[in-house]
């Protein structure tokens, strides 16, 4: 049976460990914490030198941000944030005023932090820069900045059969919307000498699948797109990084499941098949990478991408 030891546990810790405990069958875990040692997480919270003698993999989870009073601010562009950070100050941005204040108000649920809701579209050029300007006002500075809006498999389709509304509605959200948040970002962050940039891409990014050539051209443009930037911010102490989900098992694809018609169950299949894993991933275990990466554990990885797709690029 393996045991994985957890450190710091924070919102990420516990995170990590929710996910861990549906994703490994059997693992055992064990939390360390510099409290006194206690089961409140429903399983061992122990000193450090305990957790190394119990544990097979040890799992650094704890942030910069649970590390000092004031953590990172962090702004996510897109409807599902991707990141809860222990102590920092989150905007979240959506095109929908109401998306942008419900989740805004779950992390507070979970933080015991009020966060700011923030409404732009991330394809309009004005909108954006005015919103991340109104975030870092607020804020005083920005740390993170995550762009994880995204979407258009309501337009897949042979290539051919494309419209041009359909091609322009995908490359907005998907390219342009990445290239504009991000040059939005690049003025404080700069100012304040360096940050985080994480943009969330796709497996498709880096393979091919039928149906999806749009969407996949525009993944594989943002990854580039960070490669690039890499090379022009580093200097500035601003690191890049792609993460690559695969196929997730988010809530809103269980709903949408039963109303497929049959060539898309079937792809469905074929995806789980060319999964080494063979299952879908959960938005959690994208959670996690994120977190990692804007870590003090992940400050040295920059310019490259992260895959979290169970091996399908492989």
């Amino acid at each position: 049976m393996l045991k994985i030891g957890i450190v710091g546990m924070g919102v990420i810790g516990r995170h990590v460990a929710e996910a861990a405990a549906r994703s490994i069958p059997g693992v055992t875990l064990v939390g360390v914490s510099v409290r006194e040692p206690s089961t409140a997480a429903g399983f061992p919270i122990l000193p450090l030198h305990q957790l190394l003698d119990r544990s097979d993999l040890i799992v650094e989870a704890a942030t910069q941000a649970a590390l000092r009073e004031f953590g990172p601010t962090v702004l996510a562009a897109g409807k599902h944030l991707m990141v809860l950070s222990v102590g920092a100050l989150v905007g979240v941005l959506d095109v929908h005023a109401a998306a942008a204040k419900t989740v805004a108000a779950e992390i507070g649920a979970m933080t015991g932090r009020e966060h700011v809701p923030l409404v732009a579209d991330v394809s309009d050029w004005a909108s954006v820069h005015a919103a991340v300007q109104s975030f870092t006002t607020r804020a005083g500075r920005l740390d993170v900045l995550v762009n994880s809006a995204g979407g258009g498999f309501g337009t897949h389709g042979l290539f051919a059969t494309r419209t041009q509304a359909d091609i322009d509605s995908v490359v907005a959200v998907n390219l342009t919307g990445v290239l504009y948040a991000t040059h939005a970002a690049l003025g404080p962050m700069r100012a304040q000498g360096g940050g985080r940039i994480v943009t969330i891409a796709s497996e498709g990014g880096r393979i091919a699948m039928r149906d999806l050539g749009v969407y996949n051209t525009c993944k594989a443009g943002v990854i580039a797109f960070m490669r690039n930037l890499a090379r022009e911010v580093g200097g500035d102490g601003i690191s890049t990084v792609t993460v690559c989900p695969g196929g997730l098992l988010a809530p809103k694809l269980v709903e949408r499941m039963a109303a497929w018609p049959g060539p898309l169950a079937s792809a469905i299949d074929q995806g789980l098949a060319a999964t080494p894993l063979g299952r879908f991933g959960l938005p959690d275990e994208v959670a996690v990478a994120v977190a990692f990466l804007i870590s003090d554990a992940g400050a040295y990885i920059n310019g490259t991408e992260l895959s979290v797709g169970g091996g399908q690029s492989a």
